[in-house]
């Protein structure tokens, strides 16, 4: 991984580490590069040995070597040096899976949906039917430029210039346009935004951004439209996740809410 600090770009080898919650950054390390550091606000950790509270943690912006791409991340800062003898940098599952590096298990994830496009301006009387696919490692909503010259639309300009999804491969990013879609056979209609990539085949990708996050939140998403259905297990599976994040956000408030009381009984004249 590159590392952005005060416009100086820092090479770093970061270890991989797909049974961690929680980035880690060796103390040492955040000091050497002159990071800002931040009070750690989340919840006790048990990377290696013992659970224990980092005290701080450092956020900023990182690439990785050879790719444009830029990404922000919050990482804990671990104190012990016999915590990280064999690393400086770890990244955990969730910004693995973001780099593309790891495809989570999605039960929930369909392979595709039949849909029907059509421009947002109603006075353009077109519209495309075409079976989109769904990456759910994809950051964003894809459209080819095939399928946006057959809509007689014309993209705008955006700022994202590439993406990557399951494949691993980059596309480079030409416009954006938005579009009204529905699925086949079914009457309800949503608006999104699709970016344009370059490209003969007539292609539509949905990307993670449409469908449900881990806290089961689906209202937004593409699975409520009927791309999928649940079973009794999975459906069980869902509930226990809202459960136990629910739960994650009430331990880490109250342990915020007792550091601050603390807090406030230190700062007392005697």
């Amino acid at each position: 991984m590159v590392i952005h600090r005060r416009g100086e770009n820092v090479k770093q080898v970061a270890k991989l580490d797909l049974g961690a919650s929680q980035n880690l950054m060796s103390r040492r390390l955040a000091l050497s590069l002159g990071l800002h550091l931040d009070d750690y606000l989340g919840p006790d950790l048990q990377p290696i040995g013992p659970t224990f509270r980092p005290r701080n943690r450092v956020t900023f912006d990182w690439h990785i070597s050879g790719k444009k791409k830029v990404y922000t991340s919050v990482f804990a800062l671990l104190d012990d040096e016999k915590r990280t003898e064999y690393f400086d940098v770890l990244l955990a599952e969730d910004d693995i899976a973001k780099i593309g590096f790891y495809r989570p298990n999605r039960t929930d994830v369909p392979d595709g949906v039949d849909i029907e496009l059509f421009p947002r301006d109603v006075s353009v009387e077109r519209q495309l039917a075409i079976h989109a696919e769904v990456d759910d490692c994809l950051p964003i909503n894809t459209i080819t430029t095939s399928v946006v010259k057959e809509l007689g639309l014309v993209h705008k300009t955006c700022e994202e210039s590439e993406t990557q999804g399951a494949d691993h491969q980059t596309c480079n990013i030409i416009g954006k346009v938005d579009l009204q879609w529905h699925k086949r056979s079914i009457a309800k209609q949503y608006l999104a935004t699709f970016y344009v990539i370059e490209s003969k085949t007539k292609k539509v990708t949905f990307g993670r951004n449409a469908l449900p996050n881990r806290e089961g939140d689906n209202e937004s998403g593409l699975f409520p439209l009927g791309l999928g259905q649940q079973t009794p297990a999975e459906q069980a599976q869902q509930a226990q996740r809202k459960a136990e994040a629910e739960k994650r956000r009430a331990e880490e408030q109250k342990q915020q809410e007792d550091r601050d009381r603390e807090k406030r009984l230190a700062q007392k004249p005697a």
